[in-house]
């Protein structure tokens, strides 16, 4: 091969691998389980892996404007010197930004390229956005109260911060898709489309006028039947990113154990043709007409497990019938993960074919399915081979200290230059 052309290929290499963007989703509640759930990110690393993190969630209250779910963890908490990056207690004085804004605060001025973007919804709070969207007037009243309080940064009576976000994530689940709670109708997938267009319009006013751009994003589904009620063809006009959630194809809620996020199909599965994996979701996205470079391939960072497994032919519990979700709870960290396999010797197991991971206690008959380094790793293969625009992550809490699965997302390399 000529010496310029391998260099070209080199180059070009290097700058697809550049563009791929890490995007990390942070629960607000995980400061009740971490008090230094900002200053860890910072510790492990993972911060300077960051291209976005995205805080999770805000709400829409009851006159349609937004609302944040917690105010306690998100601005009213007073971190400790112990809990705080910089090493020093909030203040206490009237207007004083507190909690986990001001860490996010702090955490961007120490790295000059990271974005925090706000998300909005989420499954327990999805419930307002049909009749919101669904009315010209009350989508004004929401956009408007969006452009006031999470981008001029009017947070509360005397608390601004209007260099914290960098823009906004919709997270409804789902458009048109009834579910216990959340009403849904079949003109949501035309309002989804006109509240994006409309937060998009008014992004881009915000931004020209503070002489920037504001990141507008969506989370969405990855069952076929679900996303084929959005008008998809549409909305990535609107969107910088599509942030695609490839996680729960199986669960403790079925009675047969399955990978959590299978990135391929395998010959093993018993669904057939009939079963999800990464690369059917994203076939499915670029036969809607979705750009590459806007979708973001969603890796979960939690594990997913069952009980009264039977070890089946094969000795690994995988595709067998379970008595119901892991005692204890349905879903893990990481960390947790790898103690469950651990406590009584539990077997790792790896399908080659779909790149799916899971561990199986045959003692306990227990399965626990969750990726793992490797496993993260070839998904950052497949976006950037596939032109990809980025990775995502649900959620930054389920890592272990050592950011072990960010480092894996994240190809190892630091994303985010520091300050």
């Amino acid at each position: 091969m000529r010496p310029a052309l391998l260099a070209l290929m080199l180059c070009t290499a290097s700058a697809a691998a550049a563009e791929l963007q890490v995007i990390g989703y942070l629960p607000q509640w995980g400061v009740y389980s971490r008090g230094d759930l900002i200053k860890g990110l910072e510790a492990s690393g993972a911060a300077a892996r960051l291209n976005e993190l995205v805080y999770a969630f805000a709400a829409i209250g009851a006159d349609d404007r937004v609302v944040f779910i917690d105010a306690q963890a998100d601005y009213l908490h007073a971190c400790t010197a112990a809990n705080s990056i910089d090493g020093m207690a909030d203040g206490d004085g009237a207007g004083s930004l507190r909690g986990n804004f001001h860490q996010l605060l702090l955490l961007k001025r120490r790295h000059a390229g990271l974005r925090v973007v706000i998300s909005i919804g989420g499954w327990s709070a999805s419930e307002r956005f049909s009749g919101m969207a669904g009315d010209a007037g009350r989508r004004k009243v929401f956009v408007a109260s969006v452009s006031d309080r999470l981008i001029a940064g009017n947070l509360a009576p005397g608390v601004t911060a209007p260099e914290l976000f960098d823009g906004i994530d919709i997270d409804w689940e789902y458009p048109a898709t009834p579910r216990d709670g959340v009403p849904a109708r079949a003109e949501d997938s035309r309002s989804f489309t006109e509240l994006l267009a409309e937060l998009r319009t008014e992004l881009d006013r915000q931004g020209a006028a503070r002489g920037r751009r504001y990141v507008l994003s969506a989370a969405l589904p990855a069952p076929t039947a679900i996303a084929g009620r959005l008008e998809l063809g549409r909305i990535h006009a609107y969107l910088d990113a599509l942030h695609l959630m490839t996680y729960d194809f199986h669960g403790g809620w079925e009675a047969i154990t399955g990978p959590l996020a299978a990135l391929h199909a395998s010959p093993n599965d018993p669904a057939g043709a009939l079963q999800p994996s990464v690369e059917r979701v994203v076939a499915d996205y670029r036969a809607a007409g979705v750009p590459a470079g806007k979708l973001v391939l969603g890796v979960p960072f939690y594990g997913r497990g069952w009980q009264g497994v039977e070890p089946g032919p094969h000795g690994d519990g995988h595709y067998q019938h379970a008595g119901g979700p892991a005692a204890g709870a349905t879903a893990a960290g990481i960390d947790d993960a790898c103690v469950l396999m651990a406590r009584h010797g539990a077997t790792a197991f790896r399908d080659p074919a779909s790149q799916a991971f899971w561990t199986y206690d045959a003692v306990a008959k227990v399965l626990w399915s969750y990726d793992d380094a490797v496993a993260v790793r070839a998904k950052r293969a497949f976006a950037l081979s596939g032109g990809m625009g980025g990775v995502m992550c649900w959620a930054l809490t389920g890592d272990d200290a050592q950011g072990t699965l960010i480092r894996a997302l994240a190809g190892g390399q630091a994303a985010a230059p520091t300050r």
